[in-house]
């Protein structure tokens, strides 16, 4: 297994399909591509006088004087109980590079909760990936609302706290191809009428 599929399984919604991003010729590539999009413009310039770009459905950041992709992430738009949602598809990032060591929390509560209602795991999502983890944790310190949906059963979840969230865990992920319709999902504000919590009621 290459370093990038080991990264995103561990690490990232979805396996990311550009496996060579750690190749120097196939990451040229794709900065190349990237920086000729015509869609591309400037999100925000970040810690460190970081440009984080997005083009379409991606954002990427690139490392201008070795023209190299060091972040990108490429996300969907969907509707989610008529609700507008996002999903991050593929999250790849220069583990060995320090500008992008809070990045992706960055751009996750920054730049892409703020442009929908809500954000959604994929159907892909590994049991003891860190990625999610980490967000569902930011969002409860936040104060933000995090639901476990069943997509088929149309149930809803509020998840209050991590105990919440350990106990909806060993039932939302798995291998079979129900666990697919199962996911998690982060809002700013309470948008969707749950269920009662995991864990019986508070």
């Amino acid at each position: 297994m290459s370093y990038i599929n080991q990264i995103a399984i561990i690490r990232a919604p979805q396996s990311v399909t550009w496996t060579g991003m750690d190749d120097f010729g196939e990451n040229r590539e794709v900065y190349e591509s990237l920086m000729k999009d015509s869609r591309k413009k400037v999100v925000a310039i970040l810690p460190g006088d970081v440009t984080l770009y997005s083009a379409h459905n991606k954002m990427f950041i690139v490392d201008e004087d070795s023209e190299e992709v060091i972040y990108f992430v490429k996300y969907v738009r969907r509707t989610l109980y008529g609700k507008r949602s996002i999903t991050q598809l593929q999250v790849w990032r220069r583990q060995t590079d320090a500008r992008t060591e809070t990045v992706s929390k960055t751009v996750f509560f920054d730049h892409l909760l703020p442009t929908a209602d809500v954000i959604v795991t994929d159907q892909q999502q590994t049991k003891d990936g860190a990625f999610w983890l980490n967000r569902i944790a930011k969002a409860f310190a936040l104060g933000y609302t995090v639901y476990a949906i069943d997509r088929v059963s149309n149930e809803i979840r509020i998840l209050h706290n991590r105990k919440d969230f350990e106990a909806a865990r060993a039932s939302w992920y798995g291998e079979k191809a129900h666990y697919k319709a199962r996911v998690f999902a982060i809002a700013k504000t309470p948008i969707f009428k749950p269920a009662p919590p995991f864990g019986g009621a508070k």
